[in-house]
């Protein structure tokens, strides 16, 4: 019987390589950014919405696909955006919920 040994996620300091790249940066460790690195931080924050979790999200999307880039998440398993925000659908779905409660409240 042969014995199958996995090897552990690659890490850095206990860390994932996003979260080890985020914690370089909020610590205000990053040297002055020109050219491409401008751009990619430009586009994290803009996909992001200035988010911290998203951007996070999105980092580990790229890494875990293997991308040479920053995109905007895919969907989840329910079909809606992972971007830590609600959609225009959600807010008006919470909205009609509300206006029916009160509705019936008041029958």
């Amino acid at each position: 019987m042969s014995k199958t040994t996995t090897l552990a996620k690659p890490t850095l300091g206990g860390k994932t390589k996003a979260e080890a790249v985020l914690a370089f940066a909020e610590a205000g460790a990053v040297p002055e950014i020109t050219g491409a690195k401008q751009a990619a931080a430009d586009k994290l924050y803009k996909l992001s919405g200035g988010n911290p979790e998203t951007a996070k999200a999105i980092i580990q999307q790229s890494i875990e696909n293997r991308w040479k880039g920053l995109f905007e998440l895919k969907n989840n398993s329910n079909g809606t955006k992972k971007t830590g925000h609600p959609t225009f659908d959600d807010v008006q779905a919470a909205f009609n919920r509300s206006v029916n409660q009160r509705q019936q409240a008041g029958d």
